[in-house]
């Protein structure tokens, strides 16, 4: 065989991709030796070190979260606590205020017994049926009712059986809205006895109770005209709604006199809805309603005149007052009220407040409902100076 044909086997090594060798299988073979350890993973006390710090930085983050959540439940209660005392200030300052007030003439008596002939100057009627009870004694335009322990002095009506004891109730009769001229009142038999001419547009209802009055004298009656707001006359029919009129004499020519709506409006405080208690406002025969929950104690205290100056002198309890038989010269009213978050645990602990003189939330059952006091005094405007 010619030497010179015989092929030799000549190795080619490959080129990497910039022109280098690359290294063969058995180069490429993994590395023997210590360094084939590094990184193989962690001890057991790195792991444990790590589920430590992990658990310390959680356990922060939770406190943090828990501790901005009870700040937050906190303020909203005070703000929540805050916005019913200052609602409720207004509304008892707005009806007390006007308790007794039959028009611009202040401190008109009482005609007793109630007549059908004329009416003399300083004085209002009420004809309506039933004048003495609860519900139409506008007589007496402050009354108010106090827990003694045992009861309630005076009685309380069956109308306000619900109200709580531990707390006072508070009755307020008089003007009650919007005023509408008087611009007819033909004379009649018995006196003032025909309807009473006011402009359409009035607003006024078929049954509703107003008071006729100018600066002399006044009368109570009950609206009989079936559709007074069109008509814009206001009759007082004897036999027609509840409670009635009991005459349809108004006793005098009320031209010229501003009529206006009045009510007897009661507050006492019961279970809510919500189970707690609650303020409730009862007006005429309607049935009570829930005005704002969380109101835990109410109490009034009441500025006499003894002087006949029309000027607060002392303070007296309803049943001080109901005793000596002076509602009729009560001129202002000291309201206090405690209010209570509706929400339990938001204070840190069970926190003791003072009451007019009494401890509240101590003992066994005190729980951690946040509490607060407001304080007003308001005088009555028909009896200032």
């Amino acid at each position: 065989m010619n030497r010179a044909n015989k092929k030799v086997s000549v190795p080619v090594r490959r080129r990497g991709l910039l022109g280098t060798s690359m290294p063969s299988f058995r180069q490429r073979r993994r590395p023997t030796g210590a360094s084939c350890f590094h990184q193989a993973g962690l001890s057991l006390v790195e792991l444990m070190v790590a589920l430590v710090l992990g658990l310390m930085l959680t356990a922060g983050i939770i406190q943090l979260f828990v501790g901005s959540k009870q700040t937050y439940r906190f303020q909203e209660a005070y703000s929540r606590v805050q916005e019913n005392g200052r609602y409720l200030v207004e509304a008892l300052n707005r009806d007390i205020r006007m308790a007794g007030n039959m028009g611009c003439v202040g401190n008109l008596q009482r005609e007793n017994p109630t007549g059908t002939g004329n009416l003399a100057p300083g004085y209002f009627r009420v004809t309506l049926n039933n004048s003495s009870n609860y519900e139409w004694d506008f007589g007496s335009g402050l009354q108010g009712y106090q827990w003694n322990g045992s009861g309630w002095t005076p009685a309380l009506p069956t109308a306000l059986a619900a109200a709580l004891s531990g707390s006072d109730v508070i009755t307020l009769r008089g003007m009650d809205g919007g005023v509408v001229k008087v611009t007819s009142h033909p004379g009649g038999n018995p006196p003032g006895s025909a309807a009473l001419g006011v402009s359409s547009g009035n607003g006024v209802d078929q049954f509703d109770i107003l008071a006729v009055a100018d600066c002399t004298s006044a009368a109570v009656f009950q609206v009989s005209t079936a559709n007074p707001d069109t008509s814009g006359s206001l009759a007082h029919n004897t036999g027609v709604g509840t409670p009635g009129n009991a005459t349809r004499a108004l006793g005098r020519d009320f031209v010229g006199a501003d009529v206006m709506r009045v009510s007897t409006r009661s507050y006492f405080i019961a279970n809510g809805v919500g189970g707690g208690p609650a303020l409730f406002r009862r007006v005429n025969l309607a049935a009570a309603e829930e005005l704002v929950e969380g109101i835990e104690r109410m109490r009034f205290a009441y500025g006499v005149d003894t002087s006949g100056d029309r000027v607060t002198d002392v303070y007296l309890s309803g049943s001080q007052v109901e005793a000596a038989s002076r509602w009729g010269e009560v001129v202002s009213v000291r309201v206090s009220l405690l209010l209570r978050s509706i929400e339990n645990n938001v204070t840190d602990g069970p926190r003791q407040i003072t009451f007019d003189g009494e401890v509240i939330n101590s003992g066994a059952g005190a729980d951690r409902r946040l509490r607060q006091v407001f304080t007003t005094i308001v005088s009555l405007r028909n009896r200032l100076p």
